[in-house]
């Protein structure tokens, strides 16, 4: 692991002798199949590991030339961190060439060289025209100002020299991000004698292990799962670890390994989704016509799907120009932020190429509003990280956003350390019921308005009332926000909005507000019960005499017992406190001297109470652990002895 690994692929037209270059290089024939030998051409993706020098491995992608084969030659290019655009030199440059190209371009291949192949049938006039011919074709590409090389599979010429070129440009090449769940598309995938289903592709992102849980996405919107990595190889050796930008091949383990075909993506379990559309940054060619509505064939990775694409914003986008785009697949596909894709259009010829884009959210709005919804997204998630991040957030409100949400839905390695700087500066708030989940600080406010307003309408309409129960306001929340109660309450607590008395929420300096007419009834109402004592009215008989409503009795009963001036006893009657504790005392006194106590001598000992009194007493007496009853007898509670 401690050497660069990097993905070399070849692109150019049909018999420019691409294969024949890749053979020179590293002694590998790349085309295995009998009737790729008997025509003598490339029909499906060949591979060989080339080590160029004691510090850089390459894997090489050998990529079919003919333009039926286009949509092959894509999918090897998928995940290339250099290529070779093989010209033949008694050619010179061909429509494939161009199209080739284009592809690389599109997929954004960051760097590559030129091959002149076949220069021992030339001469150096007619080299010079074709050198002149491809630096015109290469202009405003990556190639564009990249070396020319040379060279003759027969003869031996310039092979060192391109192996220089292809070394120096591979020390520059940017490492891709490791961290993070893989993403392997599939290129190919066998059965092997003692080792059943083997499957191959290009590691985009992330890193695997074997042993690690994986599943294969299909066309379907669940994947094949249940599957484990029971061995990896890389260049040709088994590994135990394999990372973003190496070509693998993964020994697969399962049930259904047998179901996994060419075409499907491999990744780690739980992580990715099959998804029916996606947000795209489109550039169309220059040399293709406008993109309108219309249907396509979109290259995702190794995958390929009939596509409805809109333009967002416009009715079209113009050669050469880039936009936005929504994207409606026919079938589900995997796929992840920042990924590119080629689009191709039936023409006369076949397909053509006619533009590409750059994945920008995975998951697009739905319903009927989608293009709109869609359409007001664009412009953040083309900003920076830090705008797309924010603006997935808001996006999924209150139900928030998690770890695996960003994995799919930013682009590799810019998620870590915008995550850090927003939840630092308190712009994403992290969710109290989920593990690595977050929520926009915006969508938190939002929430805690609602709650003040719960409490504000609860002091307006219950002013003695010294607040509103925490797990109320949660009860009154629309059910999305209701799991943010908790959060919105804190946030509210720490500015001082809203201040917590036990269970109860209230805003400060309301709440337990007395006038004078609720004064004269709280003291007409403890009168009341200091002169019953041990024989109190019952709740409703109070409010009767008050000539006040069960509400208004509440009202007035709590702020009482918040004084310590009344003590619940049950659900109808309310005692006063200094009578009941006056009791207690005897209570215990009497258990002490006697050790046990009946309901006759609870009312004897409370001057001669009935029964209506003495039950409630005995079961309160009981729950506050005064007491304990034993049948039909009570006992003096072990944690009063």
């Amino acid at each position: 692991m401690n050497n660069r690994h990097i993905v070399l692929g070849t692109a150019g037209h049909i018999d420019h002798g691409k294969t024949a270059l890749v053979r020179a290089l590293t002694g590998v024939d790349t085309d295995r199949l009998p009737e790729e030998k008997r025509r003598g051409i490339t029909i499906e993706l060949g591979f060989a590991p080339w080590r160029i020098d004691d510090e850089i491995e390459a894997s090489i992608i050998d990529v079919p030339g003919h333009e039926r084969l286009v949509r092959t030659m894509v999918a090897g290019a998928f995940g290339m961190d250099l290529a070779m655009l093989v010209v033949a030199a008694d050619d010179g440059v061909m429509p494939q060439t161009r199209e080739h190209l284009d592809v690389l371009h599109l997929l954004g291949v960051p760097a590559g060289l030129v091959v002149l192949s076949k220069c021992d049938l030339v001469d150096a006039d007619l080299l010079e025209l074709v050198e002149e011919d491809v630096r015109e074709t290469c202009r405003g590409t990556v190639f564009a100002g990249s070396p020319i090389v040379q060279t003759s599979t027969k003869t031996g010429k310039g092979l060192d020299e391109l192996r220089g070129a292809v070394a120096k440009l591979a020390a520059h090449v940017k490492r891709r991000p490791t961290s993070g769940a893989a993403f392997v598309p599939l290129d190919r995938v066998f059965t092997k004698a003692g080792y059943g289903t083997v499957a191959t592709g290009t590691t985009l992102r992330g890193s695997i292990r074997v042993g690690d849980a994986i599943e294969v996405f299909t066309a379907e919107h669940a994947p094949i799962s249940g599957l484990k990595v029971r061995g990896l190889q890389a260049l040709g050796t088994a590994a135990d670890e394999v990372v973003a930008g190496m070509r693998t091949a993964i020994n697969i383990a399962g049930r259904d390994a047998d179901k996994v075909k060419r075409g499907m993506v491999l990744a780690h379990e739980g992580v990715f989704r099959a998804v029916e559309g996606a947000i795209l940054q489109i550039e169309v060619l220059p040399r293709a016509t406008r993109l309108e509505q219309e249907s396509l064939t979109v290259h995702v990775g190794t995958s390929e799907r009939t596509a409805t694409i809109i333009p967002l914003g416009v009715e079209t986008i113009e050669p050469g120009k880039s936009g936005g785009a929504l994207l409606r697949f026919d079938q589900p596909v995997a796929a992840f932020a920042g990924q590119r894709v080629v689009l191709r259009r039936p023409g006369v010829h076949g397909q053509a190429t006619v533009a590409g884009g750059v994945i920008l959210d995975p998951e697009p709005p739905q319903g009927k509003s989608s293009v709109s919804l869609a359409a007001s997204q664009v412009e953040a998630l083309f900003g920076s990280p830090r705008q797309r991040l924010l603006a997935l957030a808001r996006q999924s409100r209150a139900a928030g956003i998690d770890a695996a949400a960003l994995e799919r839905r930013m682009p590799p390695g810019q998620t870590d350390a915008v995550l850090k700087d927003l939840v630092r500066s308190g712009t994403l708030v992290a969710l109290e019921n989920r593990q690595d989940a977050w929520v926009a600080r915006e969508v938190c406010d939002a929430v805690t308005e609602v709650a003040l307003s719960l409490v504000s309408a609860h002091h307006d309409a219950m002013p003695l009332s010294a607040g509103l129960a925490e797990a109320e306001v949660a009860s009154q929340l629309p059910p999305p926000e209701r799991h943010l109660a908790g959060l919105a309450v804190q946030i509210a607590v720490d500015g001082g909005k809203l201040m917590r008395e036990g269970a109860l929420l209230a805003i400060p300096g309301r709440g337990s507000a007395v006038d004078e007419k609720s004064k004269q009834l709280l003291e007409a109402m403890q009168s009341m019960y200091s002169v019953a004592g041990l024989m109190p009215p019952s709740d409703t008989e109070v409010a009767k005499n008050l000539g006040i409503e069960r509400k208004r009795f509440h009202e007035l009963v709590g702020l009482l017992r918040r004084r310590e001036a009344l003590t619940r006893v049950s659900d109808s009657f309310h005692y006063d406190t200094a009578s009941l504790h006056g009791l207690e005392i005897a209570v215990v006194s009497t258990l002490r001297e006697q050790g046990e106590m009946t309901a006759s001598d609870l009312k004897t000992l409370a001057g001669g109470i009935s029964r209506k009194w003495a039950i409630p007493l005995l079961e309160y007496f009981d729950r506050c652990r005064v007491t304990m009853r034993v049948d039909d007898i009570r006992k003096l509670h072990p944690s009063r002895r």
